[in-house]
């Protein structure tokens, strides 16, 4: 049996109404460029201990994430200004696909994305209230 337990984070659940008027934003401190219709999105690591070997090999100071034209397109919308709805309005108009399609993929993405902490959401003032 461990000595100390890890703490566990609260997580708010977020109702997908709520999740639609929440504005998302872009992890300040990120660096990331447009390469063509895509964006490199570069994570930094953390930098570990040196070790016995350390001098033999080179340690990666930073992870690379490759978005795609869509994705890079979300990523650039998410200013922190635009709510998650009319991003996907965005979207579906840009890309001519359907409004529940671009619904359903959206919200899988900035699943993914809030994961790996490279966005942040701002909930609708109401939501705040008791």
């Amino acid at each position: 049996m461990p000595l100390f337990r890890k703490r566990r984070e609260k997580r708010v659940m977020l109702t997908k109404d709520a999740l639609l008027r929440s504005k998302i934003a872009r992890r300040k401190g990120l660096r990331w460029r447009k390469i063509g219709e895509e964006i490199e999105i570069a994570i930094p690591l953390p930098t570990s201990d040196k070790g016995l070997f350390s001098g033999f090999f080179k340690e990666p100071k930073e992870k690379k994430i490759m978005l795609d034209e869509i994705g890079g397109y979300v990523w650039e919308l998410a200013d922190g200004e635009r709510t998650v709805n009319e991003i996907i309005q965005k979207v579906a108009e840009k890309f001519k696909l359907h409004r529940k399609e671009v619904e359903a993929s959206m919200i899988h993405f900035i699943r993914m994305l809030l994961s790996r902490g490279l966005i942040e959401i701002r909930l609708p003032v109401s939501n705040l209230k008791k």
